[in-house]
C-alpha cells in the first residue's frame, strides 16, 4: 500500500461556516461522514513525520499531509463547522505515472506467461513452434462432432473438417510429404508426393500423369490425364 498526498493547495483552506479562514486552528481527519465513521490518526506531514491531527497555517490553509497507509484517495476533514471531503492531490501524478508505466495493469506479463512456449512469429505469417500445440481439443475419440471446421463463405458448407474421433474431411488436399490419418480420410482431389495411410484407404501412393507408374504396389492410385 501507499500513502496518498492531501491538501497543500488552494482548494483546502480551514474555514468556519461563513467562509472565513481559521489560521492556526486544529482539525481532525475522518474516513467518512456517517455515524460509524472513524477518526484517522495514522497520518504524516509532508516530510514523513507522524501526526494525528491537522493544523492550519498562518494563512488559514491546510498544509500538505499524507493519508493512512492504505492507498485511500478520499478523506474528510473537520475544523469545527463539520466534515468536508477532500481528494488526494497526487491523482494527476499517479495517472501520468500509470500512463507511462511499462505494464501498469500486468496484462503484458500475464500474456507473456500464458504464451510462453507457444509458437513464435519468425517474420511475415511464418511461425516457429516449440512443440507445444497451438490448439488442443479433448473430445470423445469415437465421436463424430466436428472440433475444427472451415466453411465456404455464403453457403456454410464445410470445406475442411476434423471430428472428435479424428476423421478428416477436406474438399481438396495437396501435401508435399506423407498423408497419415488414424481415422477416415475423405476429400475431393488428393495430391501428394508420399504415401497415404488412413482407416478407409490403407497404404497407398498417389500417381498422376499420362502413363501408369513403373513399379505400382497394391493400393496405389493413378490419376490419368493428358
Amino acid at each position: 500500500m501507499a500513502r496518498r498526498k492531501f491538501a497543500g493547495d488552494a482548494a483546502t483552506p480551514a474555514e468556519d461556516n461563513s467562509g472565513a479562514r481559521l489560521p492556526g486552528v486544529t482539525g481532525t481527519v475522518w474516513d467518512g461522514l456517517g455515524k460509524d465513521a472513524r477518526q484517522v490518526t495514522d497520518l504524516q506531514d509532508a516530510t514523513g513525520n507522524p501526526i494525528k491531527n491537522l493544523t492550519a497555517d498562518a494563512r488559514g490553509m491546510v498544509p500538505e499531509f499524507r493519508g493512512p497507509d492504505n492507498d485511500v484517495f478520499r478523506l474528510w476533514v473537520d475544523f469545527g463547522p463539520g466534515r468536508i471531503a477532500i481528494e488526494a492531490n497526487d491523482t494527476p501524478d499517479k495517472l501520468q505515472e500509470h500512463a507511462k508505466g511499462t505494464d501498469p495493469h500486468g496484462d503484458r506479463a500475464y500474456a507473456d506467461q500464458r504464451l510462453q512456449g507457444y509458437a513464435q512469429l519468425a517474420g511475415g505469417n511464418r511461425a516457429e513452434s516449440s512443440g507445444v500445440p497451438w490448439l488442443q481439443v479433448e473430445g470423445d475419440v469415437t465421436g463424430t462432432r466436428p472440433v475444427l471446421q472451415v466453411t465456404g463463405k455464403g453457403n456454410g458448407s464445410a470445406v475442411f473438417q476434423v471430428s472428435e474421433g479424428g476423421d478428416a474431411a477436406v474438399k481438396n488436399l495437396a501435401v508435399h510429404g506423407n498423408v497419415n490419418a488414424d481415422g477416415d480420410l475423405r476429400c475431393g482431389n488428393l495430391a501428394t508426393q508420399g504415401t497415404v495411410t488412413a482407416r478407409n484407404v490403407g497404404n497407398a501412393r498417389m500417381f498422376s500423369g499420362p502413363k501408369p507408374p513403373e513399379n505400382p504396389s497394391p493400393g496405389d492410385v493413378w490419376v490419368q490425364y493428358g
